[in-house]
């Protein structure tokens, strides 16, 4: 049984991570603000949970969802099988590919998580869970209002436009807020609510979607959508008077026919197409496509861990290649492709099963819940706005850790409730994390805790500094005039090839032919299918060499539908 001590840091642990994960960037110290300083709050919040589980390890198996822990477990095994077998550079796979930061230690941190989530889970902490989502949400929208109006004191490089967030990308930005957005929504549905409260949530959700639209993201609004209106319909199903069941069939009709709509519009067909397809829409298709053909030429392994964009221009299709030849992406725009791609069959059908099993926990819980629960529903609302993001977009750190964190709590609040009749299954019910299964105090126990904890959070700075290190040191070598200092900096561990690359490039501008000549070696040494370092060696090259032949060669083979000429 766990100690209150454990299930208290767990819970504290868990209601920061979403909020300061989200908001976390540093756009003064580092080339890349916005990911990297993600993941190095991410790992920190994952390992004192995973360090509490050492503490308390009897509890995995006796005190939760089986079939959930099993995934997860099954899930983190396959990433290091990836990690090692795959064939791809392992700091990239460890770490993440630069401006992702997907990698295996953003995965495994997030199932660690998500683990959490489910052996804290109660209807109290899901109160409080939701309102962190929309406390962050609101915080994230007032710095969206600040870039809209040109108020924003950092100076992004955004080539996309001025609502960006604190999540680098207009796309992550909508969809984030419209997350949010839902469950502000289930807030508003809450019964005895004050009037000066509901009436501050419509406003914020019309801030939200003021946002959305300014942001000239259509995937924010497809997200509130399908979000939204599963709320509602849980709120006439919970709601007495409008419970009856001509209701709720007329509801759900209008609800399919306007989401069907919607799909078909998004893929150029029926009345909206018009307003809705874009040409992104054709290119997502061209993403997806090549991931099923990663799938299908490396199903056990994947391609490696965020390394779809070393495969994208080999496999992708004669279309691709035709209508938008100078395209490359290194994410499929899906994450359930994505993983396949990377990660292999195996990967894509665990991280498939993981969803199913949340959304059956959810059928099963809400069949026992008789009366609506704005934070249950609104939190159920926001993972089935996450998993729609997800059919069409990437996984962003920021945005990730709510559907992981939500993933864990729906589950575990099915199971938490079982022996609980569906009349006592109130906000006040089960109002303990672990409810029955905390123990009593014991003498050792906050020692040993903070101890397990303290040492955790230890070894995770440890892996995760040196990365953040690394970019910053960059970033200032980028300014310096000492050539060996900047290619100190250049070769800082853990090396990433990304940064090598632009290191190289900025030496090669300076005539520094020689040094950048040996970067980019070192990065074809540690990663052969790295397009852009076999560009950079061509343009090195002198013209018709035996190295130019030789990187035209390699070229052609990793584009072989636009061959280098």
């Amino acid at each position: 049984m766990i100690s209150r001590t454990s299930e208290k840091i767990l819970g504290y642990v868990l209601l920061a991570a979403g909020p300061v994960v989200s908001l976390f960037i540093t756009p003064f110290t580092s080339v890349d603000p916005v990911n990297q300083s993600k993941m190095m709050l991410l790992v920190p919040c994952a390992l004192v949970i995973f360090s509490i589980f050492l503490v308390n390890y009897r509890v995995l198996i006796k005190a939760g969802n089986l079939v959930f822990l099993v995934l997860c477990i099954l899930f983190i095994s396959q990433l290091l099988l990836i990690l090692f077998f795959s064939g791809a550079p392992f700091n990239q796979q460890f770490y993440g590919t630069f401006g992702r930061n997907t990698g295996f230690l953003t995965y495994a941190s997030l199932t660690v998580i998500a683990v959490g989530a489910c052996y804290v889970a109660s209807l109290k902490f899901l109160e409080k869970v939701s309102l962190g989502l929309i406390t962050t949400g609101l915080i994230s929208a007032i710095y969206c209002l600040l870039q809209t109006f040109n108020m924003d004191p950092v100076k992004w490089n955004n080539p996309y436009n001025s609502i960006v967030g604190f999540l680098g990308n207009p796309n992550f930005a909508s969809s984030f807020l419209a997350i949010t957005a839902i469950s502000s929504f289930a807030y508003i549905l809450r019964t005895k609510l004050d009037l000066r409260i509901r009436i501050s949530a419509v406003l914020y959700i019309s801030l939200a979607l003021f946002l959305i639209v300014r942001s000239n993201s259509q995937q924010g609004l497809l997200v509130f959508g399908a979000g939204s209106a599963l709320v509602f319909l849980l709120f006439l199903i919970g709601t007495p008077k409008f419970s009856k069941k001509p209701i709720i069939l007329l509801y759900s009709g209008f609800s399919l026919f306007i989401g069907l709509i919607v799909i078909s519009a998004t893929l150029n067909q029926g009345p909206l197409a018009s307003v809705i397809y874009k040409l992104s829409v054709r290119q997502r298709g061209f993403y997806w496509d090549s991931a099923i053909s990663m799938m299908q030429s490396h199903p056990i392994f994947g391609v490696g861990l965020d390394s779809y964009g070393d495969w994208y221009l080999a496999t992708r299709s004669t279309d691709a290649a035709f209508y938008t030849p100078l395209t490359t992406s290194n994410a499929a725009h899906n994450v359930f492709l994505e993983l396949g791609a990377t990660g292999g069959i195996p990967l894509f059908v665990i991280n498939i099963s993981l969803v199913l099993v949340t959304a059956w926990s959810a059928i099963k819980y809400l069949r026992r819940q008789k009366n609506f629960d704005w934070a249950y529903a609104g939190l159920l609302g926001a993972w089935v706005g996450y998993q729609s993001q997800a059919l069409i977009s990437i996984n962003q750190i920021g945005l990730v850790i709510w559907g992981w964190l939500l993933m864990g709590l729906l589950v575990g609040i099915e199971f938490r409730t079982r022996e609980f009749s569906p009349n006592l299954i109130t906000k006040h019910g089960n109002s303990g994390g672990f409810g029955r299964n905390v123990a009593k105090e014991k003498g050792g126990d906050l020692t040993k805790v903070l101890a397990s904890s303290v040492v955790g959070l230890t070894l995770a700075l440890i892996v995760v500094i040196p990365v953040f290190l690394a970019d910053a040191n960059f970033r200032n070598g980028l300014g310096s005039k000492d050539a060996n200092r900047f290619i100190e900096v250049i070769q800082a561990k853990p090396i990433d090839n990304s940064r090598m690359v632009q290191g190289a490039q900025v030496l090669a501008r300076s005539n520094l032919i020689p040094q950048a000549n040996f970067i980019v070696d070192m990065v074809i040494a540690d990663n052969p299918r790295f397009y852009n370092a076999w560009e950079l060696k061509l343009q090195l090259a002198a013209p018709n060499s035996e190295e130019a032949l030789k990187a035209k060669e390699v070229l052609n083979r990793l584009n072989p539908k636009v061959p280098v000429k």
